[in-house]
């Protein structure tokens, strides 16, 4: 399946405009106003996990380790705080390895204070951060103008024809990213994963409640069950 650039952005055009009249939530991180480490933990967190629980987890971490030396010197109270998310011991080398860093750079104002790239850079080294979470950093605290692509986005893009089935989401990443509009990347990221968790769901996707109906091409009759 190839489409036109022209047509494609036409067609991604009005997407993000019907996206943010259905979602019209501003991201969470400048709605709580929350603190920066709260935000990095919330995001290095987030994946597979539920809000909610994601946001008691970090409260109680932070209220335990109110330093970063404190998260460092105690690694296995680290991991059975994290037990309620699953992946324990993977999230908290995570968890660590973002806490080594902050501590390394100075703090979590020193490594604010780094250039977008080298941030991205050195997020990047930390174990189990990969792009699409570097980026959500990135867009969260250095108010970076990027569209992160997770499994959701991917395959919403996929059912839209926008890219070929089994796109990999950096790949989706970088086809899309240029063709939404500066300033609105952001929200169309939140609006794509809120899309992709609550109606066009893996299986059984909900497309009758579907913003995008009309302008999706995916099988219909797939919703019972």
């Amino acid at each position: 399946m190839r489409v036109e650039r022209r047509s494609l952005e036409e067609r991604v055009r009005l997407i993000v405009e019907r996206l943010l009249e259905w979602y019209r939530d501003e991201p969470w991180w400048r709605r709580e106003k929350a603190e920066p480490l709260r935000v990095m933990l919330s995001i290095l967190l987030s994946n597979r996990s539920n809000r909610r629980v994601v946001r008691r987890v970090v409260a109680e971490l932070l209220e335990r380790y109110p330093r970063l030396e404190d998260m460092l010197g105690d690694p296995d109270g680290v991991r059975k705080a994290l037990q309620p998310l699953g992946l324990a011991a993977l999230r908290a080398r995570a968890v660590l390895g973002l806490a080594r860093l902050l501590a390394e750079t100075g703090g979590v104002e020193s490594f604010l204070g780094l250039p977008a790239e080298e941030a991205r850079r050195r997020l990047l080294t930390i174990p189990g951060v990969g792009e699409k979470t570097a980026d959500v950093l990135l867009m969260a605290l250095w108010d970076a103008d990027v569209f992160p692509v997770d499994t959701h986005i991917a395959r919403i893009a996929s059912r839209l024809g926008l890219v070929e089935p089994g796109a990999r989401p950096e790949q989706v990443r970088r086809l899309l990213e240029p063709l939404i509009p500066r300033g609105l990347r952001a929200r169309a990221h939140l609006a794509m994963i809120q899309l992709g968790r609550e109606v066009c769901r893996p299986r059984r996707p909900r497309c009758s409640e579907c913003p995008l109906r009309g302008l999706c091409s995916f099988p219909r009759g797939t919703e019972a069950g």
